[in-house]
């Protein structure tokens, strides 16, 4: 059975960062759940350093694309996907996001929408700016790496 297409994983990366919410109101003290079946989102990033203007076009365009397209998105996935086990990711076809910056780099250059969205020239530049970020961390000593290293050999 072939992987999910790069559409496929972009509208789930987009799904990892955005969560369907059920809508509530308050009454007096007490929230209350609405009976119905419309939601809300809610945005959910990773972390705060990043350019959030772009992060958010960049899913929209994402979210866009899977709907133009009429990707199917796969049936909803409602548990905490950080706490699924490798067998159960695999159930749901869902694949690692990159570890770190270096991989995250090279995911975002194979990419074409990210490109569209952004423009050619924020696009290089983004990149450039990230490769040399990448390369000044990947550069340091930690500590970690002197208590576990600088003994042993």
């Amino acid at each position: 059975m072939p992987g999910p297409d790069r559409s496929e994983q972009r509208l789930h990366a987009f799904q990892l960062c955005l969560q369907l919410l059920p809508m509530a109101f308050r009454h007096g003290d007490v929230e209350v759940l609405r009976e119905t079946r419309r939601q809300v989102i809610g945005t959910a990033f990773p972390d705060r350093q990043f350019v959030h203007h772009l992060a958010l076009a960049v899913q929209l365009a994402a979210g866009l694309d899977g709907m133009e397209r009429q990707v199917d998105p796969g049936p909803p996935i409602d548990t905490n996907v950080w706490e699924l086990s490798a067998e159960e990711r695999a159930r749901y076809q869902m694949e690692s996001l990159p570890a770190n910056l270096g991989e995250a780099i090279v995911e975002m250059e194979k990419d074409d929408l990210i490109r569209e969205t952004l423009g050619d020239h924020l696009f290089e530049n983004y990149v450039h700016a990230k490769k040399q970020e990448w390369s000044e961390y990947i550069a340091q000593v930690t500590r970690w790496e002197l208590d576990r290293y600088l003994t042993t050999y």
